[in-house]
């Protein structure tokens, strides 16, 4: 199986497969805590190496809601064990830690925004025009789109390029890979290794080339990063980076959730009390995008990814009031305020819907109201004591 592929490894969604390994990863680190009061006769070591492995499996999964999810749990986690450790060494440690969470990201995601946006400079006066093969080059010097810092649309022969390539893969030029045609994964996986577009690029493409090219992979660097987040984060950058400039949200995650996000912003202002029910949501959002001129193409159109804000369009303030109040109000209740697993598994959720509408799937609804009945109702006294 190709790292690439493992979001195949399960028949439900790889984002709702992800919320369940930061539930079992919320397990494993309670029954970490806890085994020794719990009398469990396993070492402590294979608890911490399923932890490691669920770690390991989520960079694999790639999932940007799903890693998003898990590391806000972790913040929130770490910041109440900080604010409850009674021992100051203890407490310095876990500053510490949280800092460092905090600022590893940070400079990672730093560094791919430096060197993504760290251009060559192209004098158009000074660009050659004719390829060695004597066919003409095509220059946009429009298009900012870029790749390890060299502009894509720079230096094209695609009669070259299609001659070339369809005699060295069995995948054509012009069919269709990830909603895309195998051309423009070509013209962007070349450019990251700034070479022409030209029979002369393809020549010195390698076998290994070949082979991602035709996976659909767009940057050589990803080749060497294969088991990291580098990749996601530069792609989420690069889609951001072409959304801002060109305003086409189409076939890219994050910018068509951003046009979501600002259709459904629109539509709690003109709702903002009771919202626009759940009849006709379909309808008002088509008119939102009409009204605004969204490049949205009207089959990818539709309601927000964010939980909070599908509720706040259709119940209003109103009806996300009493959402909020019918969850927590029993939690408090029933004595679960220091229910570790309980509490973990509801910020986790509460995460989790930031970045989708899970309460409106089939699995993410199920998979909230059996977890959330579970513990409520049948958490041990060592479950809800204080950890």
């Amino acid at each position: 199986m190709r790292i690439d592929e493992f979001r195949s490894v399960s028949i439900i969604s790889h984002i709702r497969f992800s919320f369940q390994v930061v539930l079992s990863l919320i397990f494993l680190t309670w029954l970490l805590l806890n085994k020794d009061k719990l009398q469990i006769n396993i070492p402590g070591i294979i608890f911490g190496g399923f932890i490691v492995w669920l770690l390991f499996f989520m960079v694999l999964l790639k999932s940007l809601v799903g890693i998003f999810t898990l590391y806000g749990t972790l913040l929130v986690a770490l910041l109440i064990f900080t604010v409850a450790a009674q021992n100051i060494k203890k407490r310095i440690t876990l500053i510490l830690l949280l800092s460092s969470i905090i600022i590893i990201p940070i400079l990672l995601i730093g560094k791919v925004v430096v060197e993504f946006y760290d251009f060559e400079k192209i004098d158009p006066l000074k660009v050659e025009n004719v390829t060695p093969s004597g066919n003409y080059y095509h220059h946009d010097f429009d298009q900012k789109l870029r790749e390890n810092g060299h502009l894509v649309y720079m230096y094209i022969c695609e009669k070259e390029l299609r001659e070339e390539w369809n005699k060295r893969s069995d995948i054509k030029y012009d069919d269709n890979l990830n909603d895309f045609t195998l051309g423009s994964t070509l013209i962007r996986y070349m450019t990251s290794l700034g070479y022409r577009k030209d029979s002369a690029g393809v020549s010195k493409l390698t076998h290994d080339d070949i082979r991602l090219i035709q996976e659909g992979v767009t940057n050589y660097k990803f080749k060497n990063h294969r088991f990291s987040l580098y990749p996601r984060i530069y792609d989420t950058v690069w889609d951001l980076d072409y959304y801002f400039r060109t305003g086409d949200p189409n076939g890219k995650t994050l910018s068509q959730r951003i046009e979501y996000a600002r259709a459904s912003l629109v539509l709690i202002g003109e709702n903002l009390w009771f919202g626009i029910g759940t009849g006709n949501w379909k309808i008002k959002y088509d008119e939102v995008y009409d009204q605004t001129e969204s490049r949205l193409s009207i089959e990818k159109r539709g309601s927000s990814h964010n939980q909070y804000l599908n509720y706040m369009v259709k119940f209003g303030v109103a009806g996300f009031g009493w959402i909020v109040f019918a969850v927590l109000f029993p939690v408090f209740r029933l004595g679960h305020r220091r229910n570790f697993i309980f509490v973990l598994f509801l910020i986790s959720y509460a995460f989790a819907n930031l970045g989708d509408a899970n309460m409106e799937t089939h699995m993410g609804l199920s998979f909230f109201s059996f977890f959330y009945s579970l513990f409520l109702w049948n958490s041990t006294a060592e479950m809800k004591r204080k950890q």
